[in-house]
C-alpha cells in the first residue's frame, strides 16, 4: 500500500513539475502569435515604397520587448514597436521596399528579436515579396519628340526633264517635346526642300516641307530624301520620290502638288 501511494505521489511530483517547466518555456516561441509571417506585394511600377505592417500578439502571459529588427538589405527599412509589450498586447513591425532602381522579382527577410521578462531573446522571420515592373525614363538630355508625315513617298507620274515638279508633305508631332528639323538631304542635286513652317515644331502641332524635283535627264530612279531631327528615339525620317523623267514634250516652268494633313 505505501508503495503504491509512493509512486502515485512520485507520478503527480513528475506531472507538476513538468507543467511548471512547460510554463517557464512558454516563452516567446510559443506565446508569440503573427498575423502573417510573409507577405506578397504582387505587381507593381518602379519608384513605388511598398509598405506592409506584420502585426503579432503576445501570449506569452509576461511583458514583452522587441529588441531588434534587422532587414536583408538595404532597399528595406524596418520599424517598429518600441515601447514594452504587456501581456496579450499587440506589437508591430512595419517594412517599407524601396523598388527605385529595382526592377525584377524581389524576396527580402526581416529578422526580428524578441526578449519576453526573464528569458533569452528569441528570433522570428518575416518575408516580404514582389515583382517590380520597370517603368521607362527620360534622361535629362533626352528628347521625346516623334516625327508623322502624311504620306512616307509620292509619285509625280511623267516628269519632263528639265521640268520642276513641287510636292508639299505635312508632318505632325506626336511627342512631348518640341521636334527640331535639323537638317534636309538627298543624294541627288536635283532635290532641293523648303520648310513653309518653322524649324521648331510644338508637341501636337503640324510643320509642312515642300520638296521641289528638277530631273535633268531622262531616268527612273527614285530619290530619296532624309530629314534629320533632335529626336533621340527617331532621328531621321526618309521619304521617296518617284517618277519616270522623259525627254523634253512641253515647256512647263513648275507644277506644285498639295495635300494637306
Amino acid at each position: 500500500m505505501k508503495t503504491t501511494n509512493i509512486l502515485f505521489y512520485f507520478l503527480i511530483f513528475l506531472y507538476l513539475l513538468g507543467f511548471n517547466q512547460a510554463v517557464a518555456q512558454i516563452g516567446v516561441n510559443n506565446g508569440i502569435k503573427f498575423d502573417e509571417e510573409s507577405h506578397d506585394f504582387g505587381t507593381f511600377d518602379e519608384g513605388k515604397i511598398a509598405e506592409h505592417t506584420f502585426t503579432f500578439t503576445n501570449k506569452t502571459g509576461k511583458v514583452v520587448t522587441i529588441t531588434s529588427v534587422q532587414a536583408s538589405c538595404g532597399c528595406t527599412t524596418p520599424s517598429w514597436t518600441k515601447e514594452p509589450i504587456v501581456a496579450n498586447g499587440q506589437g508591430k513591425i512595419t517594412a517599407s521596399y524601396n523598388s527605385e532602381g529595382r526592377p525584377g522579382a524581389f524576396s527580402k527577410s526581416i529578422t526580428v528579436l524578441l526578449t519576453a521578462e526573464g528569458d533569452n531573446p528569441e528570433s522570428f522571420m518575416l518575408t516580404i515579396k514582389g515583382t517590380v515592373v520597370g517603368v521607362a525614363k527620360q534622361t535629362p538630355n533626352e528628347v521625346n519628340a516623334l516625327t508623322v508625315f502624311d504620306k512616307d513617298s509620292h509619285n509625280f507620274g511623267k516628269i519632263q526633264a528639265g521640268q520642276k515638279v513641287a510636292k508639299t508633305f505635312s508632318f505632325k508631332n506626336i511627342g512631348t517635346s518640341d521636334l527640331s528639323i535639323l537638317s534636309v538631304y538627298s543624294p541627288c542635286n536635283c532635290v532641293t526642300h523648303k520648310m513653309l513652317t518653322p524649324l521648331v515644331v510644338k508637341p501636337n502641332e503640324t510643320g509642312t516641307i515642300e520638296l521641289t524635283y528638277a530631273p535633268t535627264k531622262a531616268t527612273t530612279k527614285d530619290e530619296v530624301v532624309m530629314i534629320f531631327t533632335n529626336s533621340t528615339t527617331q532621328s531621321q525620317v526618309m521619304l521617296t520620290l518617284k517618277g519616270e523623267v522623259v525627254e523634253i514634250f512641253n515647256a512647263q516652268s513648275i507644277l506644285k502638288e498639295s495635300d494637306g494633313f
